[in-house]
């Protein structure tokens, strides 16, 4: 009978509905258990945190003993301490702990003059700056206008990077410029701008060979006056000596060896040089004085004491 049948099986789909409601409860509950851990280790987290955080704070951020009481500056030029302190954005009362050094750090080494800088805390209340200085090994004359729109004329050291050294002979900031620094002509005067960093190959390959030729044997007897870099393939230099000399852009080692032999050449002869030219491989022209004349040495660069 069908009827029964239908109640049979009605009522076996009811038990099978319950004993699934029944089998999920467990489950259910485990997750409860679950998330309720989950929160309250969250919770501890939190109040560990903010704690420690309140704890660094009193003991270091807010603590009078980390105050910045002295700000020793060692410097391996000629800037001045208190440049260094402007630049560096820090005063005495600071706290040492509450000083980002990063930014310190970079900010001194956006000064031009600046090469690189180190800062470190020495506790209990002293900051510590050491700035290594650019040095400039050559200058420039820059054509600038002022704020009349009228043309003037400024000397700018720039260093074995290309830096260009804002500052003059009579300026307090920055290491002297002076005659004992070689001249470089060729350049457009608008690239001419402190601050900036030059680039290209004929510049530095120009600040290349002013470095090769200040620890070869021939700087003992010759001095660079100026070089030009505005003729393509070449640098044409003038020595203090009254001599001009053309290099090409490599092989610096082979073109000053060539010019050494050649005056010493002129001098077992009692001649002087008047013009060489070295970018030529196979011969070097040569054109001698007609009368030996008393070498001239550029001025002797002045002694600069470090700023400490």
């Amino acid at each position: 009978m069908w009827w029964r049948r239908n109640k049979n099986l009605g009522a076996t789909k009811r038990l099978a509905f319950v004993s699934a409601k029944d089998n999920k409860r467990p489950r259910f509950a485990g997750l409860a258990n679950i998330a309720v851990l989950l929160v309250a280790a969250g919770l501890v987290f939190l109040g560990v945190w903010k704690g420690g955080e309140w704890v660094i704070t009193r003991l270091f951020y807010e603590n009078d003993a980390f105050v910045l009481k002295e700000l020793d500056i060692v410097t391996d030029g000629s800037l001045q301490p208190e440049h260094i302190r402007r630049w560096a954005g820090v005063k005495t009362g600071d706290n040492l702990f509450g000083l980002d050094l990063l930014r310190v750090k970079r900010d001194l080494e956006l000064i031009p003059f600046v090469k690189s800088a180190a800062v470190h805390r020495l506790l209990p209340n002293t900051l510590r700056v050491h700035v290594t200085e650019r040095r400039g090994i050559a200058q420039v004359i820059s054509l600038q206008r002022n704020s009349a729109g009228q043309l003037y004329s400024t000397v700018l050291a720039i260093d074995a990077s290309g830096m260009l050294l804002p500052g003059s002979v009579n300026n307090s900031v920055g290491a002297p410029i002076g005659p004992w620094l070689p001249l470089i002509t060729g350049l457009p005067s608008v690239e001419l701008v402190p601050g900036r960093k030059l680039s290209g190959l004929q510049i530095s390959t120009a600040l290349e060979l002013i470095r090769y030729f200040e620890s070869s044997s021939m700087a003992a007897v010759a001095d660079i006056q100026q070089i030009d870099i505005g003729a393509p393939e070449v640098l044409q230099l003038k020595t203090w000596q009254g001599a001009d000399v053309t290099f090409g852009l490599s092989g610096f080692e082979r073109q000053v060896s060539r010019w050494k032999l050649i005056h010493e050449l002129g001098g077992r002869h009692g001649r002087a040089l008047a013009s060489l030219d070295l970018s030529v491989r196979n011969n070097s022209p040569v054109r001698w004085m007609e009368i030996m004349q008393a070498p001239k040495f550029r001025p002797k660069k002045p002694t600069v004491r470090g700023a400490g």
